[in-house]
């Protein structure tokens, strides 16, 4: 009765299911459950869509018309991965009604399919449910990082970012990508960004600018406009970007662009005229 009125589960989900309600090893016992499933008149389908064939259901409700179902969980997939955001449930019913407009197609059926396919993740924001394509299924490696940025909601080294997609495909037996070659296939992804040299990767539509240590240090002393010491430059450029090294730092303040005083504060160099009684005499560094 209760399986009757949950009307399709996953194959899987039903299986685990009959192991913890009877204690039953499916995997031994297969012959006798494929028997009690005919007996009971259930179905288990393989799903025919290509990019669902992993999915295999167990219908209980014999009313269900299975072939438009099988329709639905395709349509909702493919609706799904055109979306880079997590989507409402309501917005995928609308999308799938539309697309299969020549098919009489009820909302709790489409409800249903969005909760039946592995495919699918169920992300909860704010106490709002919303709905994405696993991250297993994700189609490129561009597509995982901007998930997990998405996810983190803040830049992150590519070291963790590749870390964490060897963690979460693992846990689906999926194949590892490679740090190098993650590297190559999202340097060229307009919807990330790397953040100067440091090895660390945001998401463009979050508005930060790929500044090099020389812009940063620029804009520091444009900010304050004055002469500063350089432990001041430094810490107000670590407040938003603690990844950049100190001694990258220590570097770039000795470049041409600025000018040591003899307080040893720094200056732009455009601002030497400005200062011309303090400017220290300092000998040229050999950077390596």
């Amino acid at each position: 009765s209760f399986l009757r009125e949950e009307r399709v589960w996953p194959k899987t989900k039903f299986y685990a299911y009959f192991n913890e309600k009877c204690e039953v090893d499916t995997e031994q016992e297969k012959p006798l459950i494929n028997l009690l499933v005919d007996v009971l008149g259930y179905k288990i389908l393989k799903n025919h869509f290509s990019l669902l064939k992993d999915n295999d259901l167990v219908f209980f409700d014999d009313t269900i018309d299975r072939d438009l179902f099988f329709r639905i969980c395709h349509e909702s997939f493919i609706t799904l991965e055109k979306n880079d955001f997590p989507t409402k449930p309501e917005d995928l019913i609308t999308s799938v009604k539309s697309n299969l407009n020549q098919f009489p197609t009820d909302d709790s059926l489409i409800d249903k399919a969005l909760n039946v396919i592995n495919d699918f993740e169920v992300v909860i924001r704010n106490d709002t449910k919303f709905y994405q394509v696993a991250f297993h299924r994700l189609r490129s490696a561009g597509d995982m990082v901007y998930r997990i940025l998405f996810e983190n909601e803040n830049w992150m080294k590519l070291s963790d970012i590749n870390h964490e997609i060897k963690h979460r495909l693992s846990l689906k037996n999926k194949k590892v990508t490679d740090w190098k070659n993650l590297y190559a296939a999202i340097k060229n992804d307009k919807h990330l960004l790397p953040l100067a040299k440091s090895g660390v990767w945001t998401l463009t539509e979050w508005g930060e600018e790929n500044l090099i240590i020389y812009e940063l240090i620029t804009n520091t002393l444009l900010h304050f406009n004055k002469p500063l010491i350089k432990e001041d430059i430094f810490s107000y450029i670590l407040k938003t970007r603690p990844f950049i090294r100190t001694h990258s730092l220590n570097s770039a303040i000795y470049n041409s662009r600025f000018m040591q005083l003899r307080d040893k504060k720094f200056i732009l160099s455009e601002w030497k005229d400005l200062y011309q009684k303090k400017t220290a005499i300092t000998r040229k560094r050999k950077t390596y």
